[in-house]
């Protein structure tokens, strides 16, 4: 064996990468000794590099490295190094195999940083790190190779907190199960925003399935964020940063504008690096605002990073940097409040912990509790500077962090109005929902007061429809509204009576008229039924005190009460009886109200029997003004003439619907009682009085009556009955019916209505013969029978013969126009007619007109449909004798003009009668 001392250079080397393949160190330590001019440090370090196996342990080869940086070789007196492999090699073949060895760089040629300057160990480490990584995998490894020379090079410090660190805490610590795991070369290379989001995007992913208490996002922001951002500062501050990231930043920073301004950035090139941070903030607040808040509460912000106790860089930031640092971190929470539109009570709760969280780090005074500062509703202090300067472009989005933003810069006067939207939006929240700090933010920024006026009218009517509220609810609602509006001012000051300048204040709903939100506050108090407390504040109070003038209240009263009135659901109040769903509005609103009964009748099925019912509403339609409005909808007033006039014709109409609807279902006794009783002409102006006692009713004027009567004397049941005594009395009703038509008709009518009591009383002659035939032929047979003979059983019995002598049928047969032509003729004798007085009527036979019919037959019995006459109660005489009177009036007076004698029937009056005799 060969003398190591006496080997050639290239044997030398040769031999000295054989021990590296080997890992035997320590003969290649001997080696390096022995041999030191030409295994140098940089050589040495390379054949290590190339041909040391990545899997070996560093801890076997670190003592090496120690001893190389601190030149300590010494020889040793027991050399044991085996040369054996080189031994047989030539000189000429050692150094041509020395020329292909292909030694690697000790500068890692990927390196993301510059590290040309730094010593040959350190980047030895570097590129050896790579390579176990890349070779291996065996990431957990490196602290072993690299902290026992934390001491050696600061770059080595810094390139393990910043790169090495992280990437163990990302795959290893925090988020183990993870998969794919990322390299060292590609975590390396990412820059400082991708980087960042990277690294925060496992904890927002994580955050959603995990106990919050876990605090992901400030253990992220502290141990892989703030070490990575250490880093890269650590390399900016040593302008090692390569020229084409530098320009990729500021192409970055130009494509970023806000409206017309461009975002500047603040000029620190270590503050841009968290903006990233501030910006990531922003965007998952937006997302998910909890997870924010978690780290926000948690993490004091870029100056707290935990660098894995490796002692470093605290004392790389002086104060004014830390100071800079926070305040923009406390400028990124506030833009987080912003940026959630979610109005949930935790979400604010969690907003105002927030904004607590900035005091704190700032040194601020700190905001009052929201619970408690929604009992004393405390007022809000705010400089005209911060008032004057603010709008709703400062609330978006991209505005949000701009250093010149005045809602989110972390001063007092900003915090407090955070604070104050914050207090707004719990107020409203409890009282309506859903408001949003931004929402509540647009809303008092906005500069449109209808915006504001629309959104206070929405809350009030939410809470009014709502649950029905006591009145200490409604007191406090009303002194949330007024907060709302003032943000605590006092605006006791009422505007003069001539002065037409209305009050605002400084509050969410400010641009709003004072006048209108206290209206819009009565208004609530009587939809919630709080009438005492609407007196009590509104009316009972000293002018000086009153919020609102009586005039304007009384005016709101009335507008309400018919709010009340157009929004029920059913017009009757009991909910019950014949009521048909109308809604008041449909009434209020319609053209013509009174037909609306009409619809009652025919949708509730004898509701024409609760005609008082039926009238009062009638009467309450005209009370009203409904009947007749203005044409612009609104009720007019009447003289109380005109109201008498108008209720009396809604009447009619009402008895003539009730009358039309009995007939429709088939109840003629109910018609005919109405007819009789509620149409009777005595409850209508006199006119005149014609000969014989007849008054005569102006009826042109009244349309309905008379055709109710008509059409109800015209009407044929469809249960008419066989038996000829029903047939006449239903008959003689019909006749008393249009008996009662003509004294209600106007004269163009009676001729139509006459004809139809004409055919009533030919079809009642009818049936009298038959009767009469009829009994005949029954006495007939009895006189027949034989004594001493059976009796026909299927005969009836007649118990005594009537004496057709008498003429009984004659007697109770309705006159014709010739008897009625008789009777004319024994008028004119006399110069008077038959029913001009009681006594005339009673004591002369001949005028009687033959109608002495026995009541028992054909009489109405105890209704009230029987017979009367005049008004005046001159005698009973049945109105179909009154008729058959007016027929003998016009024949007489045409039989008087053939004979030569006119009767004492004045023109005027037939004329009334429109009857022609031809």
């Amino acid at each position: 064996m060969a003398d190591p001392e006496e080997l050639t250079p290239a044997r030398a080397v040769l031999l000295a990468v054989h021990f590296a393949v080997n890992t035997n160190i320590s003969a290649f330590e001997q080696l390096t000794a022995l041999h030191s001019t030409v295994l140098n440090p940089v050589l040495s370090l390379r054949i290590l590099l190339t041909f040391l196996p990545e899997s070996m342990e560093p801890a076997l080869y670190i003592s090496y490295l120690q001893n190389l940086v601190q030149s300590s070789f010494g020889a040793s007196d027991d050399i044991d190094i085996d040369t054996s492999t080189v031994e047989k090699l030539t000189d000429t073949d050692a150094r041509r195999r020395v020329r292909k060895l292909g030694l690697l760089p000790l500068e890692y040629p990927k390196a993301r940083h510059g590290s040309s300057s730094e010593d040959p160990l350190t980047l030895f480490l570097i590129h050896r790190a790579h390579k176990i990584d890349a070779e291996t995998g065996l990431l957990p490894l490196l602290p072993q190779l690299l902290e026992p020379f934390l001491h050696h090079s600061q770059y080595i410090r810094t390139w393990m907190i910043s790169t090495l660190l992280p990437l163990l805490r990302l795959n290893y610590e925090f988020y183990p199960h993870d998969e794919p795991k990322f390299s060292l070369e590609v975590f390396e290379q990412l820059s400082e925003n991708v980087g960042a989001s990277l690294l925060l995007s496992k904890a927002g992913q994580s955050n959603r399935h995990r106990n919050a208490a876990d605090r992901i996002v400030a253990r992220d922001l502290r141990g892989l964020v703030g070490p990575w951002m250490y880093g890269h500062t650590r390399n900016k501050r040593r302008k090692v940063v390569v020229g084409g990231r530098r320009q990729s930043l500021v192409a970055r920073l130009e494509e970023v504008h806000t409206g017309e301004e461009e975002v500047h950035r603040p000029n620190d090139e270590e503050i841009q690096n968290w903006e990233e941070v501030h910006e990531w903030l922003l965007s998952e607040a937006a997302r998910d605002f909890s997870i924010v808040v978690q780290g926000i509460e948690h993490w004091d912000g870029p100056p707290d990073v935990d660098y894995g106790g490796y002692d470093a860089g605290q004392d790389d930031l002086d104060e004014a940097k830390q100071r800079s640092l926070t305040s923009r971190y406390a400028q990124a929470a506030l833009a987080a409040v912003f940026a959630t539109r979610d109005s949930s009570t935790k979400t604010l709760k969690a907003s105002h912990r927030v904004l607590v969280r900035v005091t704190e780090l700032l040194g601020l005074p700190r905001p009052p509790d929201l619970d408690a500062a929604a009992h004393s509703l405390p007022e809000v202090n705010l400089s005209s500077n911060i008032i004057d300067n603010i709008s709703t472009s400062h609330l978006l989005h991209r505005a949000l962090l701009l250093p010149s933003n005045p809602i989110t810069t972390p001063n007092t006067q900003a915090i407090s109005l955070l604070f104050a939207l914050l207090l707004s939006a719990s107020l409203l929240v409890k009282i309506d929902g859903p408001f949003s700090v931004l929402r509540v933010a647009e809303l008092y920024l906005s500069g449109d007061a209808a915006s504001q006026r629309s959104e206070l009218q929405k809350v009030i009517r939410n809470i009014s429809s709502g649950i029905k509220r006591r009145e200490e609810e409604w007191t406090t609602f009303r002194a949330t509204a007024l907060w709302l509006w003032g943000w605590g001012k006092d605006y006791r000051d009422q505007p003069s009576a001539g002065d037409t300048k209305e009050q605002h204040g400084a509050g969410v709903f400010g641009k709003v008229e004072k006048s209108f939100l206290e209206m819009e506050v009565l208004r609530a108090f009587l939809l919630g039924q709080c009438y005492q407390l609407a007196i009590d504040t509104y009316i009972s109070r000293p002018d000086s005190d009153r919020p609102l003038p009586l005039v304007q209240v009384e005016r709101l009263v009335i507008d309400t009460a018919m709010s009340f009135y157009d929004n029920a659901s059913n017009g009757n109040m009991k909910r019950g009886g014949h009521g048909v769903p109308f809604q008041p509005v449909n009434i209020r609103v319609h053209q013509d109200p009174i037909s609306l009964i009409g619809k009652v009748l025919d949708q509730n099925p004898r509701s024409y029997a609760k005609l008082d019912d039926l009238l009062d509403i009638g009467r309450s339609l005209v009370a009203a003004g409904l009947v007749n409005p203005s044409q612009d909808g609104a009720a007019l007033e009447l003289s109380l003439e005109d109201q008498r006039q108008e209720t009396l014709h809604a009447e009619r109409r009402i008895m003539g619907m009730a009358i039309e609807a009995a007939l429709a279902e088939d109840d003629f006794d109910t018609a005919y009682s109405y007819v009789l009783n509620r149409l009777a002409p005595t409850s209508r102006p006199r006119a005149p009085a014609m000969p014989g006692g007849l008054l005569i009713q102006h009826a042109s004027h009244d349309d309905i009556s008379w055709r109710a009567a008509y059409q109800a004397g015209r009407y044929r049941s469809s249960r008419s009955s066989q038996v000829p005594r029903t047939e006449l009395r239903s008959l003689e009703q019909r006749m008393d019916l249009l008996t009662q038509a003509l004294l209600l008709a106007p004269p163009s009518a009676l001729s139509e209505i006459l004809a139809t009591w004409r055919r009533c009383e030919e079809e009642m002659s009818g049936l009298l013969a038959e009767e009469s035939e009829e009994e005949e032929k029954w006495d007939d047979r009895g006189d027949r029978r034989v004594p001493g003979g059976f009796s026909d059983p299927s005969s009836p019995v007649i118990e005594r013969r009537r004496d057709t002598t008498k003429g009984s049928s004659h007697e109770d047969a309705p006159m014709g126009l010739f008897d009625v032509a008789r009777g004319a003729a024994a008028a004119l004798s006399k110069s008077a007619f038959p029913l001009r007085t009681a006594g005339g009527s009673a004591k002369d036979p001949s005028v009687t007109l033959g109608h002495q019919r026995a009541t028992s037959g054909l009489s109405i019995g105890g209704s009230e449909a029987s017979s009367v006459a005049g008004s005046d109660g001159e005698g009973r005489v049945r109105k179909r004798d009154m008729v058959s009177s007016i027929v003998s009036g016009g024949l007489a007076s045409g039989i008087g003009w053939v004979l030569g004698q006119l009767p004492m029937l004045c023109s005027d009056n037939s004329s009334q009668l429109g009857l022609t005799m031809t």
